[in-house]
C-alpha cells in the first residue's frame, strides 16, 4: 500500500482491486451508502417525516423503536394513525401509542385521550380519556392541559371542577396555548364553583382575540368581550388593561407562537 492504493503487482492489470474493496463498491452500488452506516438519529428521522419521506423517516423510526425510543413509538403511532406513507391503520397506531405511553410520552398519552373520547379504533371512554389528558397534562403537555381544564370543566370524564379547570386553563396559556387564553376568560365568567369576575374575563378576552382563528370562536369571544365591557366602570377597564398589559409583558416569548398552535387547535376543536 503507498499513499492510500494498492501497491500494483506486476502481470495484474491496473483495475485489479482486492475483493474487500470490490465488496465496499457493491455495497454502495447497491444500498447508495457504505455498509453498516451509523442509523439515524431520531431528530434525523423527524426531519425526513418533516419532509414527507415516509419510507425513510418510518424504517429509522422502526429501528429506533426496537431499542425502546418513546419518541419513535409515538411517531410510528402517528404515521399509522393518520396514514403517513402507509395505509391508515388505527390499531396499529394505537399499539404504536400505547409502547410509547407507557413510558409517560405525553403526545402519545394525548393522542390515546383523543381516540378514547372520540371512540376512534376503541370503545368510546370519557373516564379513561381524562385519565390520559391528566397524566400528559401533569407532564407538561399544553394541549392536554388545555383539555383535561375544558373535561373539567365540562364535567365529561370526571365531575365538573371550574378552579381546577381554570388552573389547568393558566398553565396551558402560559405555555403558549391561544384558545385556553378563551378558556380563562370563559371559566372567569360562568365556571362552577369560579366567583364571576369581569376584570379578569375582560382582560383575558383581550388577549385570546388576537390569537384565535377567524371564525365562530373569535366572533364569540368579541361578542362576549363587548358585553362585558357594557358591565364594567372606567376604573374595571383601567384594571383589565393592565392585566392583559402585565401578563401578556411576563409571557410574550410563550405566546409569540400562539397564533399558529391555537388555530390548529381551534380547527381540530371544531371537527
Amino acid at each position: 500500500m503507498r499513499n492510500g492504493f494498492p501497491r500494483m503487482t506486476p502481470g495484474r492489470p491496473f483495475w485489479f482491486a482486492p475483493v474487500a474493496i470490490m465488496a465496499v463498491l457493491a455495497a454502495l452500488a447497491l444500498t447508495g451508502r457504505a455498509p453498516h452506516a451509523a442509523p439515524l438519529t431520531y431528530d434525523q428521522a423527524v426531519a425526513l417525516y418533516d419532509k414527507n419521506e415516509y419510507a425513510q423517516a418510518k424504517a429509522a423510526f422502526e429501528e429506533l423503536a426496537k431499542t425502546g425510543h418513546a419518541g419513535a413509538q409515538y411517531q410510528l403511532g402517528l404515521m399509522h394513525h393518520q396514514g403517513d406513507g402507509v395505509a391508515p391503520d388505527i390499531r396499529e397506531g394505537l399499539k404504536w401509542y400505547r409502547r410509547a405511553a407507557d413510558q409517560n410520552n405525553p403526545p402519545a398519552l394525548y393522542a390515546i385521550g383523543l381516540l378514547l373520547d372520540q371512540g376512534f379504533g376503541v370503545k368510546e371512554n370519557a373516564v379513561e380519556a381524562t385519565k390520559h389528558f391528566k397524566r400528559a397534562a401533569e407532564l407538561g403537555h399544553p394541549q392536554a392541559q388545555f383539555t383535561y381544564g375544558y373535561m373539567l370543566q365540562q364535567g365529561r370524564g370526571a365531575p365538573k371542577n371550574g378552579p381546577e379547570a381554570l388552573k389547568w386553563f393558566h398553565r396551558a396559556a402560559e405555555q403558549g396555548h391561544g384558545i385556553a387564553l378563551f378558556g380563562i376568560a370563559i371559566c372567569n365568567k360562568r365556571c362552577p364553583n369560579v366567583k364571576p369576575d369581569k376584570v379578569q374575563t375582560h382582560a383575558f378576552l383581550t388577549l385570546a382575540i388576537p390569537i384565535l382563528q377567524e371564525g365562530i370562536m373569535k366572533n364569540s369571544a368579541i361578542r362576549m368581550q363587548s358585553a362585558t365591557a357594557r358591565e364594567m366602570t372606567q376604573v374595571d377597564l383601567a384594571q383589565s388593561a393592565k392585566v392583559s398589559t402585565d401578563w401578556q409583558a411576563k409571557h410574550a416569548s410563550k405566546v409569540e407562537g400562539a397564533s399558529n398552535e391555537g388555530a390548529k387547535a381551534e380547527t381540530k376543536a371544531s371537527e
